[in-house]
């Protein structure tokens, strides 16, 4: 199983009869006034693509770090269906990012990276 895409925006749409797909303001980086700051609401969105000899469900876990600090450890179900591509939003609400620095998304499956999307969290530290 291979990640195509991964990357995070404020909202998503999956229409149900087509299956298009619409995001919503990428996330490609943060100003925050100060912090602690919390992201409300965030959707990852992940385009994933198996081998026809994998199966059709799949464990797969979310992690989202700043710097190397693990702020969230999820685990997803996967679920292809018959077929070998799938797209999946997660959503991940009340995130708290304690400090400046690069936020890492990562999808993960059998102990391994899939797919790895970064963006930096800037702002003045409140004293």
């Amino acid at each position: 199983m291979r990640a195509d895409a991964i990357l995070c925006a404020r909202g998503t749409s999956i229409d149900r009869e087509s299956g298009a797909l619409t995001i919503f303001q990428i996330i490609d980086g943060m100003e925050a006034t100060g912090f602690p700051v919390m992201l409300q609401h965030t959707s990852v969105v992940v385009i994933l693509e198996r081998e026809e000899n994998e199966p059709a469900q799949a464990e797969c876990i979310l992690q989202i770090l700043l710097d190397e600090n693990l702020l969230l450890n999820e685990p997803v179900t996967i679920n292809f269906g018959q077929a070998r591509r799938h797209r999946q939003a997660i959503n991940v609400q009340g995130l708290v990012v304690q400090a400046p620095g690069t936020v890492y998304v990562k999808i993960r499956h059998d102990n391994k990276d899939l797919g790895v999307y970064r963006f930096p969290v800037t702002g003045q530290v409140r004293r």
